[in-house]
């Protein structure tokens, strides 16, 4: 229903959403392995990409990507946190961890964003893609799942849940590409397809 009310910019906010929830089970999971990243820092910052990129404050979006991605930004946070309390772990157990989980699910909203201003059916189709993994990971998890991944942090993951998970993908994928959206994918060889 966002879509189709709200074209490019419902899509948009649904991805914002849907990032804010992972982002806020992998700060959960980065608290299991003993680090402590603070969520409230991580959405405001995600908050404030998403509102410049709706905004269409293209140079500030720009000035933002450079300093998420870049080590000098990491690097200052590290000094000053190292500065203010020299014993501390809290540049390796708060800022770096937040610093990733800004980087990762920041991309996530802002090139899929950018992507639904592109094509929005491209934009759909890959939020499709990605579900499809997570369905074919849950079934050939529950059906096959014998060898763990990572026990001590995501007990029931699996080897075969990953590899099911690549497989929908694919297939699903394709069968969208071809049976759905013909016209979207008309300049890509025929056996991607």
């Amino acid at each position: 229903m966002a879509i189709y009310f709200g074209g490019a910019h419902g899509f948009s906010a649904l991805i914002l959403i849907l990032a804010l929830l992972a982002a806020c089970e992998a700060c959960q999971l980065e608290k299991k392995c003993g680090l402590n990243p603070r969520f409230w820092l991580v959405a405001l910052i995600l908050c404030a990409a998403f509102a410049l990129r709706f905004f269409k404050a293209t140079p500030y979006i720009g000035c933002f990507s450079a300093a998420l991605c870049s080590p000098q930004i990491l690097l200052a946070g590290f000094l000053i946190a190292a500065l203010k309390s020299p014993y501390s772990d809290y540049p390796s157990k708060t800022l770096l961890p937040e610093y990733i989980t800004i980087v990762v699910f920041g991309a996530f909203v802002l090139c899929f964003s950018r992507l639904a201003e592109i094509d929005l059916k491209i934009a759909v189709w890959t939020a499709f893609v990605i579900k499809f993994s997570d369905i074919g990971g849950y079934l050939f998890g529950c059906g096959f799942g014998r060898n763990k991944i990572a026990p001590a942090i995501s007990p029931k993951k699996s080897w075969e849940g990953l590899l099911g998970g690549i497989f929908f993908s694919v297939a699903g994928g394709m069968a969208i590409a071809h049976y759905l959206m013909p016209e979207s994918f008309k300049d890509v060889p025929t056996p991607l397809v």
